[in-house]
């Protein structure tokens, strides 16, 4: 029982290792970095009195945590985008086609909802 619970315990990969391999670290701590600042300088600029606010230099920090931000999240969009260009997707008229059965399902139950409204304060 015991050399099984350490088998286990050894194959189970945590979240951390895997965004280590696949994100790296620095980008994950950009992003939480930035986030955390323009938090705090968001709420500078909104709680300081207006004579001691230096409001050039806090949304130039809410700027400077921006662009930080959007240089940890690149590495995450360009993996979205491989990924959506690996999708199949269905031909338009495919799409075209389950749109119009989408249209005329919700036309049948809304007209539904509408007879059996229509029978329930006539008839009972």
């Amino acid at each position: 029982m015991v050399v099984q619970n350490k088998s286990k315990k050894n194959d189970f990969i945590p979240l951390l290792e895997i965004i280590k391999e696949k994100y790296g670290l620095l980008n994950i701590f950009l992003i939480i970095f930035s986030i955390f600042f323009i938090g705090i300088f968001r709420t500078m600029a909104n709680y300081l009195p207006e004579e001691k606010k230096l409001s050039h230099l806090i949304w130039l920090g809410i700027f400077v945590n921006s662009i930080i931000f959007i240089i940890g999240i690149l590495p995450f969009c360009n993996i979205i985008k491989k990924d959506l260009f690996s999708i199949n997707w269905p031909s338009f008229k495919e799409i075209i086609i389950q749109l119009i059965k989408i249209i005329i399902f919700v036309i049948v139950l809304v007209n539904l909802v509408h007879y059996f409204e229509f029978f329930y304060s006539n008839f009972l």
